[in-house]
């Protein structure tokens, strides 16, 4: 791969000091096109764990007392396995208890929320960062646009470093970042190609 074709598709790392100023403006765009792509990552990952947590809190609270109800009013009170079946959806019914509380106080609701504006957000923030890499405007109206870019990334990364993303967390988005843009880990040098993770301390170990 050229050197142009390695940008073009977010290439390697670059000191600024080594490059012209646009090309270090585009050579910015790319980096922060990929850091927000793996912040996009990070919370679709949550937001499909806090939907499948909040979708089985829904159905069992439903779904246990309807099958307990059809059972009784189809085969009646006198079932020699029914006390069974009463002490097992009683223990499901506590578990689901014990879960929609918990979801209530962790906010799981509100954090499901979040993961939507925080995906699209990051998406947008990504695609228009790679735009201006890929197709920069002339002259100082480039300069304008990234510094318009700059302030809406950083108020998007301020409200994002609450959520209080983990270290795992962080490797599994930069490994899916590294990997949609084709480049090579600073630490370990590879190029990620799958989503099996390595055992790199950046990119890995997830």
């Amino acid at each position: 791969m050229t050197e142009k074709s390695q940008e073009e598709s977010g290439g390697q790392l670059l000191s600024k000091r080594e490059l012209p100023s646009e090309d270090a403006m585009r050579q910015e765009c790319w980096n922060s096109a990929l850091y927000a792509f793996g912040t996009s990552y990070v919370f679709q990952e949550r937001q499909r764990w806090l939907q499948k947590k909040l979708l089985w809190i829904q159905y069992s609270g439903i779904a246990i007392p309807v099958v307990m109800g059809t059972t009784i009013m189809s085969f009646g009170v006198e079932l020699s396995w029914l006390p069974v079946m009463i002490a097992v959806a009683s223990i499901l019914l506590g578990v689901q208890l014990v879960l929609s509380l918990w979801s209530t106080m962790a906010h799981w609701v509100e954090r499901l929320a979040y993961t939507y504006e925080s995906v699209a957000a990051n998406d947008t923030l990504s695609r228009r960062y790679s735009e201006l890499a890929r197709t920069p405007p002339k002259g100082a109206r480039f300069r304008n646009e990234l510094e318009i870019m700059r302030v809406q990334d950083s108020a998007r990364r301020d409200l994002d470093i609450r959520q209080h993303l983990s270290e795992k967390e962080k490797r599994r988005g930069m490994h899916a970042a590294l990997r949609q843009f084709g480049r090579a880990c600073a630490t370990c040098g590879v190029v990620p190609t799958t989503f099996k993770p390595s055992k790199c301390d950046t990119c890995g170990n997830f």
